[in-house]
């Protein structure tokens, strides 16, 4: 397995096609991957690690190809290396971690990714990473003794849950306010308000559903994290974020029409967020599926249906007031999420079993909405013959889950969102 190329979309699609046939439980990657990484990748790239890690168990060993540890300035690179989310999945979830001769690290070196901790606990937010870009880690470690950032939760009858909407909206208008020091009060409400919804029904599905495997046993390792990436984007960089991809290819390149000026120039930009948001749980319709009455316990539920029955579960975890918890408050978060992203022009890639979708682009609206009105509804539910999931509001296409190509994918560990939102200049 290695990892340690230029990586896209499309090459990590293809590791995880031959992971089952891979030999060596050795995982092949650097500390520092290359910048700028193409939208989407980051949130796969912490994905296919989980996979690996979950498919190895006890024998996966993380070799980080950059680092030696005899060279003078190894200390200093590993604690750089620390704020980097791939490489604190690949050290937490490996039993042994290497440096590129094969050299076993300690890991009591790990006390480095204490720095980052500091600084998602005290709000310094461009400390929470060892890069030069405009981005925010946050990033819960399972099992590890502070595993609940302060920043995303509180302290209530002696249990960690998320905090409140209007905390959490406060936090992320911190981070914006760091990311993007030059932006008014307006521009940082305008968006604080919609991220910060996300970010809490996120993380909150994955605080509730990741930590326990399909029987209910607590995971002896895992994470659950959050990051934000600001990116001004013109059409000089547009290939280098979308990468070969059509979808991303075509929502970026709708938006650089517009007037508003570059930093760098005179270039027509536009600014985005990224957020991405992976857990190391089960994943959506294996959670789902597993919450049925005639489910076989200790079983994995994938290995009993159809990809088909698959996408049909994860569709009933975005249908509104659906849940597989017992308490019949939740069930709208998902719904919420893909509310928001309408509202806001946004695009989310989500990877999760077996499946892949999107949402976003111009023509896959004006395409849904078209097909979807000639379509049977169920409960404000259609179902497109080439896989699209279409919700309904108010007898208007709400949103979509449509698939992301006409390939099959790899199982894949975990649920990842990557989601992108313009700013509004």
């Amino acid at each position: 397995m290695n990892l340690t190329q230029n990586i896209s979309l499309e090459s990590l699609e293809e590791a995880l096609a031959i992971l089952p046939q891979e030999a060596s439980p050795v995982l092949q990657l650097n500390t520092m991957p290359t910048r700028p990484t193409p939208f989407c990748v980051e949130a796969m790239t912490v994905q296919y690690i989980v996979t690996a890690a979950r498919r190895f168990g006890d024998r996966l060993v993380s070799r980080f190809m950059d680092l030696g540890r005899t060279t003078a300035h190894f200390d200093d690179a590993l604690k750089k290396a620390f704020g980097n989310p791939h490489m604190l999945v690949a050290w937490v979830m490996a039993n042994l971690a290497e440096d590129r001769a094969g050299a076993k690290i300690e890991r009591s070196v790990a006390a480095h990714f204490n720095t980052y901790l500091d600084a998602m606990e005290s709000y310094d937010f461009m400390q929470t990473h060892g890069t030069v870009e405009f981005r925010a880690n946050l990033v819960c470690v399972q099992r590890a003794q502070r595993e609940y950032v302060r920043s995303l939760y509180a302290q209530v009858g002696g249990k960690n849950v998320m905090r409140p909407y209007p905390e959490i909206r406060l936090v992320v208008q911190d981070i914006l306010s760091q990311l993007a020091p030059r932006w008014n009060g307006q521009q940082l409400r305008d968006i604080a308000g919609p991220l910060a919804r996300l970010v809490r029904e996120l993380m909150e599905n994955a605080d509730w559903w990741s930590r326990t495997d399909v029987n209910g046993a607590l995971y002896h390792n895992g994470v659950r994290a959050v990051t934000f990436r600001l990116v001004d984007l013109d059409k000089g960089n547009l290939d280098v974020f979308a990468g070969a991809n059509s979808h991303l290819q075509a929502y970026l390149a709708s938006f650089l029409g517009e007037t508003s000026r570059s930093l760098h120039g005179d270039r027509p930009t536009r600014t985005f967020i990224e957020m991405s948001v992976v857990d190391s749980g089960p994943g959506l319709a294996r959670r789902w599926l597993s919450s049925r009455e005639d489910w076989k316990s200790v079983s994995d539920p994938l290995e009993e249906v159809t990809v088909e029955e698959e996408s049909a579960a994860i569709a009933e975890c975005f249908k509104k007031w659906r849940t597989s918890s017992s308490d019949m408050n939740r069930g709208v978060g998902l719904f919420a999420v893909a509310r928001i992203l309408r509202e806001r022009n946004g695009f989310m890639r989500l990877r999760t079993g077996r499946l892949a979708y999107l949402f976003g682009t111009e023509s896959a609206i004006r395409d849904v909405e078209g097909r979807a009105s000639n379509a049977r509804r169920v409960d404000d539910y259609a179902f497109l013959g080439d896989g699209t999931h279409v919700f309904f509001e108010d007898s208007n296409v709400n949103f979509f889950l449509r698939p992301w190509s006409d390939h099959r994918c790899a199982v894949a560990e975990g649920t990842s969102y990557s989601i992108l939102l313009p700013v509004r200049g």
